[in-house]
């Protein structure tokens, strides 16, 4: 949060911490998702505590990563979303979840 400049005004800050308590997960905000896509990443590596370099990837990136992976799931289970063998029990996920994600991503099958 730091690296942003913060060019609007509180309410921007405020939108930002709440898109990250909506995107949470297991009580940790989800700032990649909630700062906008202006944000600069001052670094392009981050150390692992094993010491090796990692790449550090941009919301946009990660948004496409999730993208592809949904639509990898997906297409392994033959489109089907929930019950057994679909693709929200392949990803861990409940088929609301899965649904809501397709929804926000744009994922729709083609016929």
């Amino acid at each position: 949060m730091k690296a942003y400049s913060w060019p609007g005004n509180v309410r921007e800050l405020q939108n930002v911490i709440e898109r990250a308590v909506i995107t949470s997960r297991d009580g940790r905000l989800n700032l990649d998702r909630a700062l906008p896509e202006s944000r600069k990443v001052t670094a392009t590596e981050a150390v692992s505590p094993e010491g090796r370099a990692k790449r550090v990837r941009t919301a946009k990136e990660l948004t496409e990563l999730e993208r592809s992976n949904l639509v990898a799931a997906l297409e392994a289970t033959g489109w089907r979303v929930a019950g057994d063998g679909g693709a929200a029990q392949l990803l861990g996920m409940k088929p609301t979840t899965l649904s809501s994600r397709m929804k926000a991503l744009g994922i729709e099958r083609k016929r």
